[in-house]
């Protein structure tokens, strides 16, 4: 096998973060640097400092890519990003000067987050920058322990400035992106802030909140809708919407603002809406939406209404399963142990079984139904290995094959491995 083709095979996965248990593995190395609102952003590159991870917490990750033909190929690569073990997109950038963003909000169990790059063999995958948000896990319901929310689009209207909203408008820090203006629409603001009702799911800030558009006739509808994007992975993709409403001028006493929200046809929320004057209201669908090859949100004032539909804010996503079973946790921690003990060079990056077409080199798991994935044989052969024997073995319960030429002291791993069927030293 040429040289080239092994660089190859060893890419075909690179961690990209690992937060809170061990470094990158020396393939690709990312450091984050945490400020004082728990915000974590990662530039490659910069000097390694500690990086600050709640287990079980709902965060926002947001991967930043920017070609700009930095190889000279003038061919920008297409692979895959995934958080965790599960497949989140596929990174195609169509132009090289054009930066290319991917957001989710995910649930993350365990005691570390990894966010990794699978070459899929259309060229070598590069990452710009990665910035990691804790959110109260109050906020966005539909994400939870099963899945996570992908951003499609996130609108401000009644913006036309071009400025793209974020912390410090933004505690949460979310790109809000201005919508760019269209002659049917009327902009309408105002100065006072805007507050969001008790027990927000969403906590859409005042700033954006405060501009919105209305259609300049008064018996028009707001209409806006996207495209499914299905994928091999996901070919029929669930969307939640989230609109977000307040009425930003005190109403005369016989003024009436009250319109149907409807999807496809289908109506939301069973009755009319009406939003509250400087006070911030979410309409979404909790139960995500399949089946269409094209969504259509339209706002309809109802026959008593006076004023047309108001719309401020809003934000599209798409489902993402979430279900993946990862390594057992006690073998993850074990096998990484043994890995910075011995500084073994082999290409171990990720969860070291799952995916399955990915399990770390020199690596035998099981695959059982009823219980997570765990390592059964270890090869650790051709890695220069010295020292004793770790008594981190001990951790890999599973473990019956084990080939770890040049360790010095044999009849230690007697005592923490006693299952093993087969050694060699």
């Amino acid at each position: 096998m040429d040289g080239q083709r092994r660089r190859a095979m060893a890419a075909r996965w690179l961690l990209l973060l690992l937060l809170g248990v061990a470094d990158c593995g020396g393939i690709l190395h990312v450091h984050g640097q945490v400020d004082n609102l728990g915000f974590i952003n990662l530039d490659c590159g910069l000097p390694e400092s500690a990086a600050g991870y709640v287990a079980g917490l709902k965060y926002l990750i947001r991967a930043k890519f920017w070609y700009g033909n930095y190889d000279g190929l003038d061919r920008a690569p297409v692979f895959d990003l995934h958080v965790g073990v599960n497949y989140w997109t596929t990174v195609n950038i169509s132009n090289a000067n054009t930066p290319v963003i991917y957001e989710i909000i995910t649930v993350v169990p365990g005691e570390s987050v990894q966010v990794c790059l699978v070459n899929t063999g259309s060229g070598t995958p590069f990452i710009s920058a990665l910035d990691l948000r804790p959110l109260k896990n109050g906020l966005y319901p539909m994400a939870n322990a099963t899945q996570g929310l992908v951003l499609h689009t996130r609108a401000n209207f009644g913006r036309d400035d071009g400025v793209i909203l974020r912390y410090p408008d933004d505690p949460h820090d979310r790109f809000w992106i201005p919508m760019s203006k269209r002659a049917e629409w009327t902009e309408v603001s105002t100065d006072k802030k805007v507050q969001n009702i008790d027990d927000d799911s969403f906590d859409a800030p005042s700033a954006v909140m405060q501009t919105a558009i209305t259609p300049v006739n008064s018996s028009s509808p707001v209409v806006f809708s996207w495209d499914a994007e299905p994928s091999t992975s996901n070919p029929d993709p669930g969307y939640v919407c989230i609109l977000h409403f307040s009425e930003l001028q005190p109403l005369p006493v016989n003024a009436v603002r009250q319109f149907y929200v409807t999807l496809n046809g289908q109506l939301w929320l069973g009755k009319g809406f009406t939003p509250q004057y400087l006070y911030t209201n979410a309409v979404f669908n909790s139960i995500p939406n399949h089946g269409y090859h094209q969504y259509n949100v339209s706002l309809n004032a109802t026959a008593n209404s006076t004023l047309p539909p108001i719309l401020n804010a809003l934000e599209i996503f798409s489902v993402l399963p979430t279900t993946g079973i990862t390594t057992a946790t006690q073998d993850v921690s074990a096998i990484a142990a043994i890995r910075g003990k011995y500084q073994v060079k082999k290409n171990w990056m990720g969860d070291p079984c799952v995916p399955k077409n990915f399990a770390w080199k020199g690596l035998g798991c099981s695959y059982a139904v009823s219980s997570p994935p765990s390592v059964t044989a270890l090869n650790l052969s051709s890695s220069g290995l010295s020292g004793n024997l770790s008594s981190s073995f001990a951790g890999l319960k599973g473990l019956q094959y084990l080939i770890c030429h040049a360790i010095i002291s044999r009849a230690q791993f007697l005592t923490p491995c006693r299952s093993c069927r087969r050694s060699h030293f």
